[in-house]
C-alpha cells in the first residue's frame, strides 16, 4: 500500500490537470464548430494525462541525477520513497500505456494513413521531448528551454491537434486560444521555477529565472497572463455571438491576484500559490467553454 502511495506521489496526478485544461479547450472549439466526437475527446485526455505523467516521472528521475528538485524527490533516501530502478520500470510502464492510448485515440480518430503516420511522429515527439527535459547527456530544462516546450506542447499542439483531430480540418483563429493556453501553462513552470530559484542555481539548472532573476521572472509572469487574457478577448470579439462568451472574464481576477501574490512571496512559500494557480487557469479554461456552449444554445 505504500509503494503505491509513492507511486501515485511521484506521477503528481494535480499537474494532469494542466495537460488536460489544454484539450478541453481544444474539445470546445471543436464542438464550437459542430464536429464534436465524445469518444476522441475521452482518449485525448487519456493520452495527454500519460504523457504528463511520463514527464513528471522524467522529471524527477533526471532532476534526482543532477541533485535538483530535493523538496519534491520522490527517489528513496533513508529507506523512503523509489529506487532509481523502480522509478525507471514504473516510467517505461507508463511510456508503454501512453503508446497504447495514444494509437486507440488515432484509431479512433479514423484517421487517413499519412495523417495517422504524422500524428504517430508527433506522439514519439512529445514522449521524447518529457523524457530529455531533465534526463540525458544534454536536458533542455538545463538549459533555459523548458519555456518554449511547454508552450508548444501544452498550448499549440494541445489544443491545435485536439481540435484537429474532432473536425480533421485547422483554422489560424485557432492559434489564439492555443496561445492563451500556451502562456498560463508557462506561467506554471515559471512560477515552479521563482519558487526554486535557489536549488536550481546550486545545481546549474539555468531556467530563464536562474538566468535573469526574480525581477525579470515577475515582469514575465505579468506578460504570460496579460497575453493569455487578450488572447481570450481577441478571439471573442472576432466570433462574438451573445454576452455568454465573456463569461471567462469572471476568471480574470484570480489570475492577477496569482500574480501580486507571487510578487510578495518565496521559496517554499509559493507552494499554495502555484496550486492556485492551476486551479485559476482550470477554472478561466472551464468558463471559456461554459460560455462558448451556452452561446451555441442561447
Amino acid at each position: 500500500m505504500d509503494n503505491i502511495k509513492v507511486w501515485f506521489r511521484a506521477m503528481r496526478l494535480p499537474t494532469i490537470l494542466l495537460a488536460v485544461a489544454g484539450v478541453m479547450m481544444g474539445s470546445v472549439l471543436a464542438f464550437w464548430e459542430g464536429s464534436y466526437n465524445l469518444w476522441i475527446s475521452l482518449w485525448t485526455v487519456v493520452t495527454a494525462s500519460l504523457l504528463q505523467i511520463v514527464a513528471n516521472l522524467a522529471n524527477d528521475y533526471g532532476d534526482f541525477l543532477h541533485g535538483a528538485g530535493v523538496g519534491d524527490r520522490v527517489v528513496a533516501q533513508g529507506g523512503n520513497g523509489l529506487s532509481l530502478s523502480q522509478l525507471k520500470r514504473l516510467l517505461w510502464g507508463v511510456i508503454l500505456c501512453a503508446l497504447v492510448a495514444g494509437l486507440i485515440l488515432l484509431h479512433v480518430a479514423g484517421l487517413s494513413s499519412p495523417i495517422f503516420f504524422k500524428f504517430t511522429l508527433l506522439g514519439g515527439i512529445s514522449i521524447l521531448a518529457a523524457i530529455t527535459y531533465t534526463m540525458g547527456p544534454k536536458p533542455y530544462a538545463y538549459l533555459g528551454l523548458g519555456d518554449v516546450s511547454v508552450f508548444l506542447f501544452f498550448g499549440l499542439i494541445a489544443v491545435g491537434g485536439t481540435v484537429y483531430l474532432h473536425t480533421r480540418t485547422w483554422n489560424n483563429v485557432y492559434l489564439l486560444p492555443a496561445i492563451s493556453c500556451g502562456c498560463l501553462s508557462v506561467a506554471v513552470l515559471n512560477l515552479n521555477n521563482i519558487r526554486d530559484i535557489v536549488i536550481d542555481a546550486e545545481v546549474e539548472k539555468k531556467t530563464l529565472v536562474v538566468r535573469l532573476g526574480k525581477r525579470f521572472a515577475i515582469c514575465y509572469q505579468w506578460g504570460l497572463i496579460l497575453t493569455a487574457i487578450i488572447a481570450i478577448v481577441i478571439f471573442t470579439l472576432l466570433y462574438y455571438r451573445n454576452l455568454w462568451q465573456w463569461l471567462f472574464v469572471i476568471g480574470i481576477p484570480r489570475l492577477i491576484q496569482n500574480v501580486r501574490m507571487t510578487m510578495r512571496l518565496s521559496g517554499d512559500q509559493l507552494n499554495e500559490v502555484l496550486q492556485r494557480l492551476v486551479l485559476a487557469y482550470l477554472c478561466f479554461v472551464l468558463l471559456f467553454g461554459i460560455g462558448i456552449l451556452l452561446s451555441v444554445y442561447y
